[in-house]
Parts: C-alpha cells; sequence; structure tokens
C-alpha cells in the first residue's frame, strides 16, 4: 500500500471531551481549508511544536508524513507544523491545495459525513492514548520483572530461601498485571462499527 504523505491548510481548534471510558480527554482538531489530511486528525497537542492550546481558531500551513504502520492502531502519521498563516494569504493556499478533504486512511476514500468523522477522529485518538500509554506501562512492568528475576537469583546463590519465596511472589504479581494489561490491548478497537 501507497504511503500518504500530503501538505494542507488546516484551521486549528482546541476540544476537550469526555469518553465513554469515562476519562477526559483533549488534543488540537485539524479542519483542512485546502489540501487533503488523514481521518487521524485529532493530534496529541505536546507532539506538535509551534501549536498551543492558546492557538485556537487559528490557520497553520500542515504536512504529514506516514510511518511505519502499527499491528494494533494502523496506519499511523507525523505531523509537522509549517507556521501560521494569515487571513490575508489564505486565498493563495487555497488556490494552490486543491479542494479539503479528509481522506481515511484505511481506505482512501473520502470522507462525507462530518458528526461521524469527528467521532470516529475522538475514538482513535482515545485508542491511540490508551494504548501508548499502556504499552510503556508494560515497558515499566517487564524491567521491574526482569529486575525482580535477577535478585531472585541472587538470593538463590546465596540459599537464602525466605528471600527467594518472597521474590516469586512479587514475579507472579507482576506477571499477572502483564497479562491484563496484554489483554487490555487485545480488546482497543478503533474501528467500532456502531459510530
Amino acid at each position: 500500500m501507497k504511503k500518504l504523505s500530503g501538505l494542507a491548510l488546516c484551521k486549528a481548534k482546541h476540544i476537550e471531551w469526555t469518553g465513554d471510558d469515562g476519562m477526559n480527554y483533549d488534543g488540537m482538531l485539524m479542519t483542512p481549508l485546502a489540501g487533503k489530511i488523514p481521518h487521524k486528525r485529532i493530534l496529541y497537542i505536546p507532539f506538535l511544536s509551534g501549536i498551543e492550546i492558546e492557538t485556537d481558531g487559528n490557520y497553520y500551513l500542515i504536512s504529514f508524513l506516514e510511518m511505519d504502520q502499527d499491528v494494533k492502531l494502523g496506519r499511523q502519521f507525523q505531523w509537522l507544523n509549517g507556521g501560521k498563516v494569515e487571513e490575508k494569504d489564505l486565498q493563495i493556499f487555497i488556490q494552490k491545495l486543491g479542494p479539503p478533504a479528509v481522506i481515511n486512511a484505511e481506505n482512501g476514500h473520502k470522507i462525507r459525513e462530518e458528526k461521524n468523522d469527528l467521532e470516529m477522529a475522538k475514538l482513535i485518538f482515545e485508542t491511540e492514548r490508551k494504548y501508548f500509554k499502556w504499552k510503556a506501562h508494560l515497558r515499566h512492568l517487564v524491567n521491574e520483572l526482569n529486575s525482580l528475576n535477577s535478585q531472585k537469583i541472587r538470593q538463590c546463590n546465596d540459599y537464602q530461601e525466605t528471600n527467594v519465596i518472597y521474590y516469586e511472589n512479587k514475579i507472579n504479581t507482576i506477571r499477572n498485571k502483564i497479562t491484563e494489561i496484554h489483554n487490555q490491548i487485545n480488546i482497543l478497537n478503533p474501528y467500532r462499527n456502531d459510530i
């Protein structure tokens, strides 16, 4: 499948919402005025330099580049801020970049219904935030597990059986947490059919 990339003139809007899971989310919604962008268009604010919450409603020249596909989350994009565009220059960019469109990155078709598009973008954003948070927690637990295994081996070598039992219990607890996180990751589905 051909990797997507492009340049678009977008209006940035800070949005906040509460997900179905009761957690609060916020991100920067990119709405194209000219050019095409992928449907994963709610961006995690710290990852987009030069665009802050205070810039809500401003226009930006935004480029995107597809990165390696994630097995669970599908196609992934890197977004770059090409700079703020003044209102007096909007027409120039609209003429150069062509009509605006939000493209479904999974099938390449233009998304027509704005309400469904926004709900889908929110769901994808929520899923990706959870996924990367759980993956980071998983890395932490694996490191902790490796450390405990090393300590257990040292205790075995020193014939300190009570400490070995202590480490085995901690190791089993961490293994159970790792299994729980793997289960949570496996049930994530950013492409529900009920939207």
